[in-house]
């Protein structure tokens, strides 16, 4: 027998939808409801899936080597995330929900980041450190809170390895959806799109060195607001890049 999974994941929806209207579709319930709803899903035929639902490959943007969103209304969307191995940026988000590790095996590594100082609203200065990790097998659950509160990364082991994310589509949130270099820098990727690849290099260089010259040179070119003179003072205080403790 042919699963209709267009048609299952119409019903996971409408129980989403249901779950969520009881609680006035307030963005922090989502959570809870995102991963109840996540535990549901078991024994999908990922090659059959593929071949059903390959015309709903999102073409909006590119996360996983395939995404799949196998269901969206006005509200929130179900998306199949296929991964050919290879590992995420440390991020957070800017929606809430939760994730399932359906097939292959991850590390996921969670992490907390100590603003302090705004350099710019898209270029945060301060401390990353490591909260917790663990290996996730088929069948985890992690939930996702919007912002700092859930900063985390993925190492996907196996090829393939898939995954499915019950997400909003954008919490009411004012703050980007920040990218983390280790150990000092947050950035916001999508910031001026078209300079992006660049951009990324000269701060993931900054992150990582903390050599003066390239620092001046970096944040000159990236980010020239506030002045060069301001940012550099900022970025040697010890109190800005010294252990929080």
């Amino acid at each position: 027998m042919t699963i209709d999974y267009a048609a299952e994941f119409a019903a996971l929806g409408a129980e989403i939808e249901r779950q969520w209207r009881r609680e006035a579709f307030h963005p922090d319930s989502f959570p809870d409801i995102a991963a109840e709803a996540a535990a549901m899903v078991t024994d999908i035929v990922f090659d059959r899936l593929l071949i059903q639902a390959h015309d709903r490959l999102d073409l909006s943007y590119r996360f996983s080597d395939f995404d799949l969103r196998i269901f969206a209304n006005d509200r929130f969307r179900i998306e199949i995330l296929h991964w050919l191995g290879g590992s995420t940026s440390i991020h957070q988000h800017v929606f809430s929900g939760a994730f399932k590790l359906l097939a292959g095996r991850s590390i996921h590594v969670e992490y907390d980041f100590a603003t302090r100082h705004a350099v710019h609203p898209d270029l945060l200065v301060g401390v990353l450190k490591l909260q917790r990790s663990e290996i996730l097998e088929p069948g985890a659950v992690r939930r996702i809170t919007r912002g700092p509160r859930f900063i985390h990364a993925n190492f996907h082991m196996v090829r393939p390895t898939v995954t499915m994310v019950v997400r909003t589509h954008h919490d009411t949130v004012t703050e980007p959806q920040f990218d983390y270099l280790p150990p000092h820098i947050a950035t916001n990727p999508l910031w001026n799109e078209d300079r992006r690849t660049r951009q990324r290099r000269l701060i993931d260089v900054l992150a990582r060195t903390g050599r003066g010259e390239l620092v001046e040179q970096a944040l000159d070119a990236v980010w020239p607001e506030p002045t060069l003179a301001e940012t550099l003072d900022v970025l040697t205080l010890p109190a800005v890049i010294g252990d929080p403790a």
